[in-house]
């Protein structure tokens, strides 16, 4: 699951940390761009501002011309209003009125740097149409239109077995798929859980020796009863370690019990009554004890005892070890 959410998300982390890249590198371009019209800004502001106090001055430094010269008729009343207000021409015998200082300095303003003028062409939808009322023909056009989609619907909604089997196909393959890969990828998965810490089922190592006997099957002979009766004569104690020795050999083996070389014989016993098989059990106490006496205390087993133990081996084993 971590290996397929790192395929589909690497794409989106890489196009991120791009995106990134590039926004930054656009403010930092932009940021150039808005400083070069700030520039350019100030230049022209400070063109400007010289340009309109050149204007003021000039229209307050010339002189009035000959209406410092005359001199007001007495028999002139001089109005106390004016009926033309602030828009009315003054200054009329005078080389420049004040209309025409307006004019002037409207005209400077109206033109460049103080406005910039420019003449775009572009493209643009003509006038609106109105829109007909539709025929009768429209209407019964759109009609049949509309039946024969009614018909494909219709024709299509029988499909939905065949879409639902399409459907569970491709879901079967992608399963497949996904299997496929995990089964390829099996040896560098494993390896790549090992790296990352993830708990793996530890394969529990069976011992080749409890007390100090070798329990490995390749050790054993293929006849164990039959070998314990040959040597059961002259070698006793060698006969019943041989029939202890399987012992412990199948129930490590065939049984599954979990010994361990820490384990004493009493443990041992414990664990077999845990397997609810009477004869087992019983076999085993009776092997253990005799086993302890000849290993501990020096005593021989009764000669009686060969043939009973022996056939109680064949009962419990009829299915000898595999070769």
């Amino acid at each position: 699951l971590y290996v397929l959410v790192l395929v589909f998300w690497e794409p989106i982390y890489v196009a991120c940390g791009f995106t990134l890249y590039l926004n930054r590198r656009t403010e930092l371009e932009a940021w150039d761009i808005e400083l070069t019209f700030r520039r350019l800004r100030q230049r022209l502001l400070g063109s400007a501002y010289a340009l309109l106090l050149a204007g003021i001055a000039l229209v307050l430094v010339l002189p009035a011309g000959e209406a410092l010269a005359d001199e007001p008729a007495a028999s002139c009343p001089v109005p106390f209003d004016d009926p033309m207000g602030p828009d009315a021409e003054r200054l009329l015998s005078q080389p420049l009125t004040s209309k025409a200082a307006q004019d002037g300095i409207t005209r400077l303003l109206g033109a460049a740097p103080f406005e910039n003028r420019e003449t775009v062409t572009r493209w643009r939808f003509g006038e609106e149409e109105k829109a007909e009322e539709p025929s009768e023909e429209d209407i019964k056009g759109f009609a049949e239109k509309i039946e024969k989609l009614l018909k494909i619907g219709e024709w299509w909604g029988k499909l939905d077995l065949v879409a639902l089997t399409v459907e569970t196909l491709l879901w079967a393959a992608l399963i497949l798929l996904i299997g496929l890969l995990l089964w390829r990828y099996r040896e560098w998965l494993s390896i790549f859980v090992g790296r990352i810490g993830l708990p793996q089922r530890r394969v529990r190592a069976m011992p080749q020796q409890l007390f100090g006997l070798e329990i490995a099957p390749e050790s054993l002979p293929d006849d164990v009863a039959g070998e314990a009766e040959r040597l059961w004569a002259e070698h006793p104690r060698e006969a019943l370690g041989l029939l202890y020795r399987a012992l412990l050999s199948r129930l490590l083996h065939d049984f599954r019990l979990p010994l361990k070389g820490s384990h004493t014989e009493g443990e041992v016993l414990r664990l077999v009554e845990g397997l609810h098989n009477d004869e087992l059990s019983r076999f085993s106490q009776v092997l253990t004890r005799h086993w302890q006496n000849l290993a501990y205390g020096h005593r021989l087993p009764p000669e009686n005892l060969k043939r009973g133990i022996c056939e109680a081996w064949r009962r419990l084993f009829a299915q000898e070890r595999r070769a």
